[in-house]
C-alpha cells in the first residue's frame, strides 16, 4: 500500500460525536443515522471548503480503547455552530497518507497502518495530536477515503 507525505495547517472541525471502540458498529450506524435525518446537511451548510471527516480522537487516559469518533466538516467561521454540534480542532503537522479507493477498505486500510506499517517504518503516531481521520471525497461517481495519521521520526 501507497504512503504519501503531507502537511496541513490546523483546521477547525465541527460534527457528531459518539464514544466507541475500534471498529465498532456504531460508527455506521452514525453514519446513516445523521444522513437519514438531515443533520449531514446542516453540517454542510457551515462547511467552507467542503472537507468531510470521519475523526478519530484518543482520549488522554486510553480506557479501555475507547475513542471519540467524529462525523465532521471544516468549519467556516462567519456560520454558527448549532447547539448539538461540537468543535474540534484538527492540529496540523505532517501527517501519512493511505488511500482506501471504496468504503469496504477503508477497515482494512487502518488494520495495514497500525499493524504493519507503523510497526516497521520509521515513523510513529504523533501523541501530541491526538487524532488521526478519514477525509471523504468523491473519486469519479464513488465516495473514496484517504486515511490521515499524524506522525513524527522515531
Amino acid at each position: 500500500m501507497d504512503v504519501r507525505f503531507v502537511t496541513r495547517e490546523d483546521t477547525s472541525a465541527i460534527g457528531y460525536a459518539i464514544m466507541v471502540k475500534p471498529m465498532d458498529p456504531e460508527i455506521s450506524k452514525l453514519w446513516e443515522k445523521i444522513h437519514g435525518n438531515g443533520d449531514f446537511q446542516r453540517l454542510m451548510a457551515k462547511s467552507g471548503k467542503m472537507e468531510n471527516f470521519g475523526l478519530c480522537i484518543m482520549q488522554p487516559d486510553r480506557q479501555d480503547d475507547l475513542f471519540k469518533y467524529m462525523i465532521a466538516v471544516d468549519h467556516d467561521p462567519a456560520k454558527e455552530i448549532d447547539a448539538d454540534m461540537e468543535q474540534y480542532t484538527v492540529q496540523g503537522g505532517e501527517y501519512a497518507v493511505f488511500h482506501a479507493p471504496t468504503m469496504a477498505e477503508i477497515k482494512p486500510t487502518f488494520s495495514y497502518i497500525y499493524e504493519t506499517w507503523l510497526p516497521t517504518s520509521e515513523y510513529a503516531f504523533d501523541e501530541s495530536r491526538n487524532a488521526d481521520f478519514e477525509y471523504y471525497f468523491m473519486d469519479g461517481t464513488d465516495i473514496a477515503c484517504a486515511v490521515y495519521v499524524p506522525v513524527i521520526m522515531k
